[in-house]
């Protein structure tokens, strides 16, 4: 994170809303590099997505909803939540094809 602004150093995006948020959290939690949660939300839904960040190590930042909607800059509803994701390699269409030419299954 930079300490001028808070963002994560590496290239990524911000994901946001419950589901999403849930989903990256689920699948690839190792990619995750920062969780923003709204200051003042404290419900079911989002302590279900604060267990599964504390399984996986990943800090909890408590922000304004205007630091979130700042992040999201009308792209969406955040919900109260964005997780910062770090990309992952970019592959090309030969990488696909390398892989499903090892595939032993039709």
């Amino acid at each position: 994170m930079t300490a001028k602004t808070g963002q994560p150093e590496a290239p990524g995006q911000w994901v946001f809303g419950m589901h999403a948020v849930q989903a990256v959290l689920k699948t690839s939690a190792d990619k995750v590099r920062a969780l923003k949660v709204m200051k003042g939300r404290d419900d079911q839904r989002l302590q279900k997505l604060l267990n599964l960040a504390d399984m996986h190590d990943i800090e909890v930042m408590r922000v304004s909803r205007k630091e979130l909607d700042l992040l999201t800059e009308g792209e969406g509803r955040h919900q109260g939540v964005a997780a910062f994701c770090e990309s992952g390699d970019v592959q090309d269409e030969h990488f696909l094809f390398g892989l499903l030419e090892q595939l032993q299954v039709p």
